[in-house]
Protein backbone atom coordinates (compact mmCIF):
# COMPACT_ATOMS: atom_id res chain seq x y z
CA UNK A 1 0.00 0.00 0.00
CA UNK A 2 1.41 3.39 -1.01
CA UNK A 3 1.22 6.71 1.26
CA UNK A 4 0.80 9.36 0.29
CA UNK A 5 2.21 12.56 2.68
CA UNK A 6 2.46 16.44 2.23
CA UNK A 7 6.09 16.82 3.15
CA UNK A 8 7.50 19.65 4.69
CA UNK A 9 10.69 19.85 4.31
CA UNK A 10 12.40 22.46 6.65
CA UNK A 11 16.02 21.94 8.36
CA UNK A 12 17.28 23.34 11.47
CA UNK A 13 19.62 22.30 13.84
CA UNK A 14 18.65 20.35 17.32
CA UNK A 15 20.44 18.10 20.03
CA UNK A 16 19.67 14.30 19.65
CA UNK A 17 16.37 14.55 20.97
CA UNK A 18 13.49 11.54 22.38
CA UNK A 19 9.61 12.04 21.17
CA UNK A 20 7.08 10.77 23.57
CA UNK A 21 4.13 9.27 21.74
CA UNK A 22 0.89 8.46 23.19
CA UNK A 23 -1.48 6.03 21.58
CA UNK A 24 -4.98 6.82 22.44
CA UNK A 25 -5.19 6.59 26.47
CA UNK A 26 -8.31 6.28 28.55
CA UNK A 27 -9.87 4.85 31.24
CA UNK A 28 -8.42 1.17 30.63
CA UNK A 29 -4.83 2.62 30.45
CA UNK A 30 -4.25 3.31 26.77
CA UNK A 31 0.03 2.81 25.75
CA UNK A 32 2.69 5.72 26.18
CA UNK A 33 6.06 4.68 24.67
CA UNK A 34 9.66 6.78 24.67
CA UNK A 35 13.12 6.50 23.47
CA UNK A 36 15.46 7.60 26.13
CA UNK A 37 18.97 6.60 24.17
CA UNK A 38 20.59 4.91 21.32
CA UNK A 39 24.41 3.63 21.12
CA UNK A 40 25.99 1.69 18.42
CA UNK A 41 29.33 -0.40 19.85
CA UNK A 42 32.53 -1.71 18.28
CA UNK A 43 29.95 -4.55 16.50
CA UNK A 44 27.91 -1.71 14.97
CA UNK A 45 24.54 -3.29 16.63
CA UNK A 46 22.14 -0.17 17.56
CA UNK A 47 21.05 -0.79 21.41
CA UNK A 48 17.77 1.39 22.26
CA UNK A 49 16.86 2.05 25.27
CA UNK A 50 13.17 2.52 25.95
CA UNK A 51 9.95 3.07 28.34
CA UNK A 52 6.93 2.03 27.77
CA UNK A 53 3.98 2.92 30.02
CA UNK A 54 0.13 3.76 29.89
CA UNK A 55 -1.99 7.23 29.69
CA UNK A 56 -1.42 7.21 33.87
CA UNK A 57 1.99 6.88 33.83
CA UNK A 58 2.16 2.89 35.47
CA UNK A 59 5.35 1.07 33.58
CA UNK A 60 4.23 -1.81 31.63
CA UNK A 61 5.74 -5.01 30.52
CA UNK A 62 6.67 -6.48 27.61
CA UNK A 63 3.98 -9.36 28.36
CA UNK A 64 0.96 -6.27 28.90
CA UNK A 65 1.82 -5.56 24.76
CA UNK A 66 0.45 -7.54 22.08
CA UNK A 67 2.88 -10.47 21.31
CA UNK A 68 5.70 -9.62 19.10
CA UNK A 69 4.26 -6.05 18.73
CA UNK A 70 7.62 -4.41 19.50
CA UNK A 71 10.00 -3.55 16.49
CA UNK A 72 12.22 -1.00 15.80
CA UNK A 73 13.96 0.34 12.64
CA UNK A 74 16.85 2.43 11.65
CA UNK A 75 17.85 4.91 8.94
CA UNK A 76 20.17 7.78 8.00
CA UNK A 77 19.45 10.87 6.98
CA UNK A 78 20.96 11.99 3.14
CA UNK A 79 21.32 14.29 0.92
CA UNK A 80 20.92 13.30 -2.75
CA UNK A 81 22.91 15.19 -5.59
CA UNK A 82 19.75 17.32 -6.42
CA UNK A 83 20.13 18.45 -3.01
CA UNK A 84 16.96 16.70 -2.02
CA UNK A 85 17.16 15.02 1.32
CA UNK A 86 15.34 11.28 2.76
CA UNK A 87 16.20 8.52 4.70
CA UNK A 88 17.98 5.86 3.72
CA UNK A 89 17.04 2.47 6.13
CA UNK A 90 19.52 0.09 6.87
CA UNK A 91 17.05 -2.85 7.89
CA UNK A 92 16.58 -4.24 4.10
CA UNK A 93 14.07 -7.44 3.57
CA UNK A 94 13.79 -9.08 0.40
CA UNK A 95 10.17 -9.27 -1.08
CA UNK A 96 8.88 -11.60 -4.29
CA UNK A 97 7.06 -9.50 -7.17
CA UNK A 98 3.34 -10.33 -6.91
CA UNK A 99 0.99 -11.19 -10.05
CA UNK A 100 -1.37 -8.56 -10.15
CA UNK A 101 -4.66 -7.62 -12.41
CA UNK A 102 -4.84 -4.47 -15.04
CA UNK A 103 -7.98 -4.47 -16.83
CA UNK A 104 -9.31 -7.96 -16.21
CA UNK A 105 -5.62 -9.58 -17.50
CA UNK A 106 -3.54 -11.14 -15.22
CA UNK A 107 0.15 -9.39 -15.26
CA UNK A 108 3.33 -10.58 -14.03
CA UNK A 109 5.81 -8.09 -11.73
CA UNK A 110 8.62 -6.17 -13.30
CA UNK A 111 10.78 -7.09 -10.60
CA UNK A 112 10.88 -10.99 -9.45
CA UNK A 113 12.76 -9.65 -6.63
CA UNK A 114 13.54 -6.78 -4.66
CA UNK A 115 14.77 -5.37 -1.44
CA UNK A 116 12.14 -3.08 1.07
CA UNK A 117 12.73 -0.53 4.15
CA UNK A 118 11.60 -3.05 7.29
CA UNK A 119 12.04 -3.45 11.19
CA UNK A 120 14.59 -5.08 12.30
CA UNK A 121 14.11 -9.37 13.20
CA UNK A 122 15.31 -11.44 15.56
CA UNK A 123 17.36 -8.94 18.30
CA UNK A 124 17.19 -9.09 22.05
CA UNK A 125 15.55 -7.47 24.70
CA UNK A 126 16.34 -6.83 28.08
CA UNK A 127 14.61 -5.32 30.91
CA UNK A 128 16.78 -2.57 33.19
CA UNK A 129 13.77 -1.96 35.26
CA UNK A 130 9.89 -1.91 35.54
CA UNK A 131 8.94 -0.04 32.44
CA UNK A 132 12.27 0.20 30.77
CA UNK A 133 13.76 -2.01 28.57
CA UNK A 134 16.61 -2.37 25.88
CA UNK A 135 16.47 -4.20 22.33
CA UNK A 136 19.78 -4.89 20.69
CA UNK A 137 19.84 -5.04 16.83
CA UNK A 138 20.35 -8.40 15.05
CA UNK A 139 21.27 -6.03 12.15
CA UNK A 140 24.74 -4.93 12.19
CA UNK A 141 25.16 -1.13 10.32
CA UNK A 142 27.40 -1.16 7.26
CA UNK A 143 31.38 -0.57 8.58
CA UNK A 144 31.51 2.45 6.60
CA UNK A 145 28.25 3.74 8.35
CA UNK A 146 27.90 7.99 8.41
CA UNK A 147 28.97 8.03 11.86
CA UNK A 148 28.31 12.34 11.60
CA UNK A 149 25.07 12.25 9.58
CA UNK A 150 21.52 12.11 11.68
CA UNK A 151 20.58 9.11 12.28
CA UNK A 152 16.39 8.32 13.41
CA UNK A 153 15.12 4.93 14.93
CA UNK A 154 11.54 4.53 15.07
CA UNK A 155 9.40 1.88 16.72
CA UNK A 156 5.97 0.28 16.64
CA UNK A 157 4.07 -1.81 19.44
CA UNK A 158 0.46 -1.64 20.12
CA UNK A 159 -1.94 -3.31 22.99
CA UNK A 160 -5.13 -4.35 22.82
CA UNK A 161 -5.49 -6.10 19.67
CA UNK A 162 -3.62 -2.84 18.14
CA UNK A 163 -6.41 -0.44 19.85
CA UNK A 164 -3.39 1.20 21.44
CA UNK A 165 -0.08 1.68 19.33
CA UNK A 166 2.81 3.97 19.92
CA UNK A 167 5.91 5.03 17.71
CA UNK A 168 8.47 6.41 19.40
CA UNK A 169 11.38 8.58 17.65
CA UNK A 170 14.95 9.41 18.21
CA UNK A 171 17.04 11.36 16.65
CA UNK A 172 20.86 11.64 16.94
CA UNK A 173 24.26 11.81 15.48
CA UNK A 174 26.22 8.56 16.41
CA UNK A 175 29.65 10.79 16.23
CA UNK A 176 27.88 13.02 18.92
CA UNK A 177 27.06 16.57 17.99
CA UNK A 178 23.91 18.56 16.60
CA UNK A 179 21.10 16.54 14.53
CA UNK A 180 20.08 18.11 11.19
CA UNK A 181 16.00 17.91 11.35
CA UNK A 182 13.66 17.07 8.93
CA UNK A 183 10.37 18.51 9.79
CA UNK A 184 7.45 16.70 8.34
CA UNK A 185 3.84 17.35 8.16
CA UNK A 186 2.66 16.63 11.53
CA UNK A 187 0.75 13.43 12.37
CA UNK A 188 -2.34 15.31 13.11
CA UNK A 189 -2.45 17.56 9.78
CA UNK A 190 -2.96 14.05 8.29
CA UNK A 191 -5.33 12.68 10.19
CA UNK A 192 -7.57 16.08 8.91
CA UNK A 193 -8.30 13.18 6.37
CA UNK A 194 -7.28 9.75 7.09
CA UNK A 195 -9.44 10.37 10.81
CA UNK A 196 -6.84 8.76 11.96
CA UNK A 197 -3.67 7.59 9.78
CA UNK A 198 -3.92 3.41 10.53
CA UNK A 199 -1.13 1.89 8.20
CA UNK A 200 0.34 -1.46 8.49
CA UNK A 201 -2.71 -2.72 9.88
CA UNK A 202 -2.84 -0.03 12.48
CA UNK A 203 0.92 -0.12 13.78
CA UNK A 204 1.94 2.31 11.91
CA UNK A 205 0.07 5.86 13.08
CA UNK A 206 3.02 8.68 12.93
CA UNK A 207 3.92 10.43 9.85
CA UNK A 208 7.99 10.66 11.46
CA UNK A 209 7.69 6.66 11.77
CA UNK A 210 6.46 6.02 8.42
CA UNK A 211 8.80 8.38 6.76
CA UNK A 212 11.66 6.05 7.39
CA UNK A 213 10.91 3.56 4.87
CA UNK A 214 8.75 5.28 2.37
CA UNK A 215 10.22 8.68 1.48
Amino acid sequence: MQLLFVLILIFGFAFARPQVVSGQGGPDGGLKAEITGVSIPGNRRPVVTFKIYDSRGKPLGLEDLDPNSVKFTIAALKTGKSGDRDYENYILAKVNGQDYVYKGETKKPVLAETLQSSTDQGGVFARLRPGVFTYTFKTALPSNFGQKATHVVGGEMTRDNRRFAANPLYEFVPAGGKIRVSDLADTASCNNCHDPMRAHRGTAREVGYCALCHI
